[in-house]
């Protein structure tokens, strides 16, 4: 019968005292001519011997735990769990979602009249990579350099608007340009702390940025048609952050693997346990503000036996909404309830080898500008809870007493010589929520065989529970084995 186990320490106890009572010797004198040879004597001598089992029989010498930060403690409630930690499960920047846009740049020529202004509008095409639609970035640092030539007989003034672009301020960002005749003008617009709008392109709201000219003729009409020619080159700035859509990416996370050495804590007893209650938490820290999956992947792995696979559901992470807030911090949790993780560790497995993907916007444009900040990044830590409450099935626990029968000497008296009569009396204390049989073997370590054994058959009681699984306190029991 299996039982479910919630360990008390306060209560881990399972005496066993023995009550030994055999023939022993007392100083008298004894005229052995006069005494028949079938005459004994009968005095009773009693040795007690009393033995414990807890816990601690379950965990072998030796064991170490890998991590400074892994831990076997308790809790309130006197339950022992184990901890195991993981940093930097995951650990994801901006680079692997966006790499920036190449230097975007623009010419064009046009003819000028010598009187009356004319307005030039061009727009700049920025290309972000595949599915990536820019909108709005607030630029730290950034320029756009300038070169237009003049073929007029006269000299021409050019005002050169970058048409939603906007200074600290936001005044639009605009430079005068005067051209003499003939003439080249080069030169530089900057752009450090300037907000950029890419959507003023009715035909396409995004990846493009609207630049304007007005240019204002000095001569007299008297002048032939000249023209202007404008050469324009867009270096992509640094930014604090870029909005717009980032597309639906897949970031696939590299194989990581967590040795918990459960197969060394429990050496022996591998086979009786099912751990009904493990839980992974992921903590993470993003900062990326658009809508992310993660696909938590995991197998237990056991060399000789088929992996067992975590079939854990994807989790949508918490991002930030806005530009104030850059960062969210969260945990999502794996456990009995919605993955196969107890299989995983029950099976205690050699190792676990962790892994997963993340997905970006995984149902596409819905409509919701993304927030990719400059510093973005996607990390996660891994926690393993496994809490000392199982499934126990033919548990065995064994300690072995050496005799205190035989002679401390070669060739010294033993005392089974003397004994006449033997009892074993057990008090059995059972702290255990489960019942069993004591089983009793008398070795030879010499030759290494069994002499006799002693099956108790069912012999003590579970301890009682409560609702919750929890001893209530322990079951008593006595007997007389002769």
């Amino acid at each position: 019968v299996k039982e479910i186990i919630f360990i008390d320490m306060k209560k881990l106890l399972l005496f066993i005292s023995t009550v030994i009572l055999f023939a022993g010797c007392t100083e008298m004198t004894v005229d052995t001519d006069k005494v028949s040879s079938r005459v004994s004597l009968n005095p009773s001598f009693v040795v007690a011997v009393s033995g414990e089992v807890n816990l601690g029989d379950l965990i072998q010498p030796g064991d170490t735990i890998l991590d400074p930060r892994d831990t076997i403690l308790f809790d309130e409630t006197g339950l022992m769990k184990i901890f195991v930690y993981e940093d930097s499960l995951v650990d994801l920047s901006v680079s692997d979602f966006y790499s920036g846009f190449p230097d975007e740049s623009f010419s064009g020529t046009y003819d000028i009249l010598s009187t009356g202004s004319e307005l030039i509008e061009e727009s700049i095409e920025i290309d972000p990579g595949t599915d990536i639609e820019l909108k709005t970035m607030k630029i730290t640092r950034g320029d756009i350099s300038y070169s237009i030539s003049s073929t007029c007989t006269f000299p021409v003034d050019l005002v050169l608007t970058l048409n939603g672009v906007y200074d600290e301020t936001l005044n639009p960002i605009e430079q005068s340009i005067p051209i003499g005749a003939n003439s080249t003008a080069n030169g530089i617009v900057n752009l450090d702390g300037a907000l950029a709008d890419f959507t003023l392109d009715a035909s396409q709201p995004y990846n493009r940025m609207v630049v304007s000219g007005l240019v204002t003729p000095g001569g007299n009409g008297s002048e032939p048609m000249g023209s202007v020619s404008i050469n324009i080159n867009v270096p992509e700035p640094e930014y604090d952050y870029v909005t717009g859509y980032f597309g639906m990416q897949t970031e696939g996370e590299e194989n990581d693997t967590i040795d918990l050495d459960l197969g060394e804590l429990f050496a022996g007893n591998s086979n009786a346990f099912y751990l009904a209650n493990p839980i992974m938490r992921m903590h993470y820290r993003n900062s990326f503000g658009l809508p992310i999956v993660i696909s938590p992947e995991a197998r237990g792995v056991t060399e000789g036996e088929p992996p067992v696979n975590l079939n854990r559901a994807p989790v949508n992470l918490v991002y930030p909404a806005s530009v104030e807030a850059r960062e969210e911090e969260s945990t999502f949790v794996i456990d009995k309830d919605n993955s196969d993780l107890p299989d995983i560790i029950s099976m205690l497995p050699d190792q676990i080898i962790i892994g997963g993907s993340v997905t970006t916007n995984p149902l596409g444009d819905v409509g919701q500008d993304n927030i990719v900040f400059s510093d973005s990044r996607l990390t996660a830590d891994l926690e393993v809870e496994i809490p000392m409450e199982f499934w126990m099935d033919n548990l065995v626990l064994s300690d072995t007493i050496d005799s205190f029968l035989l002679p401390d000497e070669d060739n010294g008296e033993s005392l089974f010589d003397y004994i006449d009569q033997f009892e074993l009396r057990m008090f059995i204390n059972n702290g255990f929520p489960l019942g069993g049989k004591i089983s009793i073997t008398l070795y030879d370590s010499a030759s290494t065989s069994v002499m006799s054994k002693i099956e108790t058959g069912d012999f003590f009681d579970p301890a009682p529970v409560d609702a919750n699984g929890v001893v209530t306190s322990p079951s008593e029991k006595s007997t007389v084995i002769t």
